[in-house]
């Protein structure tokens, strides 16, 4: 996530306060860039959207632990902003309205949908839940919705095919397959996540597929 109008040492604080993690702090502009991350309680832990292992734990916090984590950060400063992969919460107002829209995006497949506040296991802890808010500040209309709110569409197959299984339009061409084998690609997720080098394919430069399984001649 990218974040506006907060401090290092409170996003820090509020890390804290609501145990979660913050991994790769790094300045963007004027933004910071980080990543949250469960810690060794393991509270808000993210699990699986597919249908074929649901129980699967996913290293990634869940949509609840974003939630208390951004409120706390509204808290701090009502004027904030806080870009996602799904939303762009431009302010206090803006978040409170669409957070509870951006809980429902389904993340499953069409067949299986599960939605972002279902894939935890909140439920059992009893930490689904989110602060009963709202602020009439923002107008609520549908072009502003769609404006901030990016809703898209993922094929399960296309995931599953991923050698990570990462859920983000962004590493999906239109015709479905990942990006892993993109070095534009991979340059930005060993940069905005935890991932390394030596966790994805080298990319033939004259076909774009794993050069181990390509036919080309690489003499």
């Amino acid at each position: 996530m990218k974040v506006w109008g907060i401090s290092e040492l409170d996003a820090y604080k509020a890390a804290s306060l609501f145990s979660v993690r913050i991994e790769n702090m790094r300045r963007d502009g004027r933004a910071l860039r980080f990543t949250l991350k469960p810690t060794a309680n393991k509270k808000w832990q993210r699990r699986s959207a597919s249908s074929i292992s649901p129980e699967r734990k996913v290293n990634a916090i869940c949509f609840h632990g974003h939630y208390h984590f951004m409120r706390e950060l509204f808290r701090i400063n009502e004027n904030a902003r806080i870009k996602t992969a799904f939303a762009d919460y431009k302010g206090l107002a803006i978040f409170l309205d669409l957070a509870p829209q951006t809980g429902m995006i389904n993340i499953g497949s069409r067949m299986y949908p599960v939605q972002m506040r279902e894939a935890c296991f909140c439920y059992e802890s009893g930490d689904d839940y989110i602060t009963p808010e709202r602020v009439t500040a923002w107008d609520g209309s549908p072009d502003t919705t769609r404006e901030l709110l990016r809703v898209a569409e993922m094929r399960q197959a296309d995931m599953l095919a991923c050698p990570h299984v990462i859920i983000d339009p962004a590493h999906y061409r239109s015709d479905g397959s990942c990006r892993c084998n993109d070095p534009t690609e991979q340059a930005r997720l060993i940069s905005e996540y935890d991932y390394k080098a030596s966790d994805f394919p080298i990319a033939c430069q004259n076909c774009g597929s794993n050069i181990q399984r390509c036919n080309c001649d690489h003499e």
